[in-house]
């Protein structure tokens, strides 16, 4: 931000917005933000945002497919645009009367601070009263939830899941000569129960200057089971976790190699390290189906099932200790985590929806290309998906589609994260909720999905996992 005339000027970036979203008081502040983009701003990227579709859907039909959504979702679990719109517009369905429940809470707060002639909820209200409601129930004690999350701590969490659930050793271990690339990695090695080298996990979980600016897992040597034509060896399965913790809050409290992380950062790492071991146990014949080469509205699955872990009480407490007194995380605390994290689901995953809606209509073979992202038929399509998935009833568009790059890695695929969802959801309550160390569901979910990696139908493996059809309730409920 800077100062020009006497007025205070904001630049726009996206983690300004999230931040004027979800803190500033002033309604009409918030409101000036959500509405920052005009059609004249949005020009430029909407047009090369045009181009992609056009080229899209240029190559489908080439291909033979009647659209693009239809080409991307032939080679998926879904394997029809179909089948993608009666999932998302069941799960509106079942969630819609809690998501009304819940903008109610937030209207009575908005009452509180505004007023009562506050009749109506806008999306920018959204996320400022979120914040405001979780402080009313929390105050600041789950700021105090970092003092039980040293990095240190997490990964003797990831050791305990490990041995656990598949009998594998997570030990860290010294660099080879020229083998590291930062001064702060770690390398981890799993082994089996009997001393079998599975493979390598390097860890670079801290920013630096120029390093990948995101949280991701990266596949470096699959875990293929045909040896290597040059070697005649069999690769070893080796994969790097990358994130980029803020390290500030420790150094303030002198703690310079053991970084304390909030929830959401444990939840990444937690959620990267899914994605790690997929890749680090899949034993597959040919290196192009390892690990999360596989299809893509089911390879998230791994990972959203390794967050439900980072809520479970009785697994907390094994591994989640005070970095000063070695105190295990109090009940009640971790019962407050888990409100929070339930107060507000049904809003979340509208949103999620209405995005994938809308990225399956400009991948769909009623999409007007002559006229575009930018025309109004699309301004008033996005006006009809908000009101229908989100209830809310706006005459014009903040052109939140200019903005969202996941139409680039993910078109026609964002409906990816909420199936993995669900399915993860179907898991954990299945599988793990009751027992979420049992070593024979672990077993189980590393012979009948892990290992297997994308070159089995995932259909088949989650009804060889769960003993029956998928179901979405799990998720919804």
């Amino acid at each position: 931000f800077f100062f020009f005339n006497g007025n205070l000027v904001v630049q726009l970036d996206t983690h300004t917005y999230g931040l004027i979203l979800g803190h500033v008081q002033n309604p009409d502040v918030r409101k000036r933000a959500y509405f920052s983009d005009s059609i004249e701003s949005v020009q430029k990227p909407l047009g090369v945002l045009d181009e992609l579709i056009q080229s899209r859907h240029d190559l489908s039909l080439t291909l033979g497919f009647s659209s693009y959504a239809n080409m991307v979702t032939s080679y998926k679990m879904a394997k029809c645009p179909e089948t993608v719109v009666t999932f998302l517009e069941d799960l509106t369905s079942k969630i819609y009367h809690q998501a009304e429940v819940e903008k109610d809470i937030l209207l009575q707060r908005k009452k509180l601070t505004e007023g009562t002639e506050s009749s109506e909820l806008y999306p920018w209200d959204i996320p400022y009263y979120i914040q405001q409601v979780e402080k009313d129930h929390h105050g600041t004690s789950l700021d105090n939830l970092s003092a039980y999350f040293s990095i240190e701590n997490c990964i003797e969490g990831l050791r305990l899941l490990c041995t656990s659930l598949f009998g594998i050793q997570l030990v860290q271990v010294d660099f080879d000569n020229g083998e590291s690339w930062a001064s702060d990695l770690k390398k981890l090695e799993l082994r089996e129960e009997n001393g079998d080298l599975i493979g390598h996990l390097y860890l670079d979980l801290y920013p630096r200057s120029n390093k990948y600016y995101n949280a991701a897992h990266f596949q470096i040597c699959s875990g293929r089971i045909k040896p290597s034509s040059w070697t005649q060896k069999k690769p070893v399965a080796t994969a790097a976790l990358v994130c980029n913790f803020n390290v500030s809050r420790s150094f303030a409290l002198g703690l310079s190699d053991n970084c304390l992380l909030n929830h959401s950062e444990v939840q990444i790492l937690f959620h990267e390290f899914g994605h790690a071991l997929h890749s680090l146990l899949s034993r597959t014949e040919l290196q192009h189906l390892s690990g999360t080469r596989g299809e893509l509205d089911f390879i998230e699955t791994p990972a959203q099932l390794m967050e439900y872990f980072t809520f479970d009480e009785k697994f907390l407490q094994l591994f989640a200790k005070h970095y000063v007194t070695g105190a295990s995380i109090p009940t009640d605390m971790v019962k407050s985590l888990n409100e929070s994290r339930n107060r507000f689901q049904a809003i979340h995953v509208q949103q999620q929806i209405l995005y994938s809606m809308f990225d399956q209509a400009i991948s769909g073979p009623k999409f007007d290309h002559v006229a575009g992202v930018s025309s109004v038929a699309s301004t008033d399509l996005l006006r009809h998906l908000e009101y229908v998935h989100r209830g809310f009833d706006i005459e014009q568009s903040n052109f939140w589609h200019a903005r969202f790059t996941h139409f680039i890695n993910y078109g026609s695929s964002y409906y990816s994260y909420l199936y993995a969802k669900a399915f993860a959801a179907d898991i954990w309550h299945t599988c793990f909720e009751s027992d979420p160390l049992s070593r024979e569901s672990g077993q189980k979910y590393r012979d009948e999905i892990l290992r297997w990696g994308g070159a089995k139908d995932p259909i088949d493996m989650l009804e060889a996992m769960l003993g029956r059809h998928m179901q979405v309730s799990s998720f919804s409920n």
